[in-house]
């Protein structure tokens, strides 16, 4: 299909870009930077907070010759899954979505943005796409257009906050059969910048999750230095599982307010789990972010955070390191 072509093509992952994983650098202004994606078709850990497989409506599924993320019942009233980062002001997000039971106005799929205990909505319905503010227990339709979707087909859901006033959805589907509309942002205190999907007594898939930046990136700078010196020091190790100590230390003159690092595994390992940091996996690439409770580093400050992993690591040491887009070399040690 079209859809898997494209992704073939793209790869998403070159070099900085990894399989199945995430792109933070410095592009183009016809070529948006993406900040989150999944495919679905890679091992991923610690991304989707409602989790796949027992215990949880959600399953993977082949269809279509590629792998999705489904929910099958059409019993359950908010079946969600959460996952990413950065789908905050001046982001696009973006996934595949295929109904597979009728839609109206009480079953329902959507994608959903800047979540937290609240979040937007782009909603396919029965015979619209609705646009939708979730202020607790509050719905707020933004604004909604005709559109119809038909069990059994594919369809591409959009949900944009291009400026701090305004939020956008669109949908495309099938014969380029299209809608889209745009809303005053009404704001709120308590977003978060999480993506997520979500099914209303309705079953469906979704695949090709994406955060894009939703404005044009500004003209190509070289990136700037690394603003921390990272010691990569490899623990215990077992014939299936390992351990690692990360310390980092600003070494920079100014406070860094928030990192974001990244790196490339080169030999399958899974993060288990991570300590004193905030992290996902997709693929080999690993996303960590600062602590929520240490969101400052000073000067010459420093931070140890660690994680246990499976598969091999001595010998492995990962590459492809970035701290907040900037590229860096670590030391390693076992």
């Amino acid at each position: 299909m079209l859809a898997l072509v494209t992704r073939r093509l793209m790869t998403f992952l070159a070099a900085g870009a990894l399989a199945g994983g995430i792109l933070l650098a410095p592009t183009s202004a016809a070529q948006a930077a993406v900040l989150f994606s999944d495919d679905f078709e890679q091992p991923t850990a610690n991304v989707w907070t409602i989790g796949v497989g027992p215990g949880g409506a959600w399953t993977t599924a082949t269809e279509d010759g590629s792998k999705v993320l489904r929910n099958p019942r059409t019993d359950l009233v908010n079946v969600q899954a959460r996952g990413g980062w950065g789908a905050g002001t001046g982001t696009t997000v973006s996934a595949r979505v295929k109904p597979t039971s009728p839609l109206s106005a009480d079953n329902t799929v959507s994608l959903l943005g800047r979540a937290n205990i609240n979040y937007y909505l782009a909603t396919l319905t029965g015979g619209r796409l609705e646009l939708t503010q979730r202020w607790f227990s509050t719905m707020t339709l933004l604004a909604s257009a005709p559109f119809t979707a038909t069990p059994g087909s594919w369809y591409e859901l959009t949900l944009s906050f291009p400026t701090s006033t305004t939020v956008t959805a669109s949908v495309t589907g099938p014969g380029g059969t299209s809608a889209a509309v745009s809303a005053a942002d009404p704001g709120g205190t308590s977003f978060g910048e999480q993506v997520g999907l979500l099914a209303r007594y309705t079953s469906a898939s979704f695949d090709d999750v994406r955060v894009t930046n939703a404005l044009p990136e500004p003209t190509p700078t070289e990136p700037g230095p690394c603003p921390l010196s990272i010691a990569y020091a490899i623990g215990a190790q077992y014939p299936n599982s390992f351990s690692v100590n990360i310390t980092v230390r600003n070494i920079t003159q100014e406070p860094l307010n928030g990192w974001t690092m990244r790196w490339t595994f080169t030999n399958g390992q899974l993060i288990t789990s991570l300590f004193n940091g905030v992290w996902y996996q997709v693929g080999p690439t690993v996303t960590a972010r600062n602590p929520t409770w240490w969101p400052v580093l000073a000067p010459n400050a420093s931070l140890t955070f660690g994680f246990q992993a499976g598969g091999q690591g001595r010998g492995y040491p990962p590459t492809a390191f970035t701290v907040n887009g900037a590229p860096c070399q670590p030391t390693f040690t076992m």
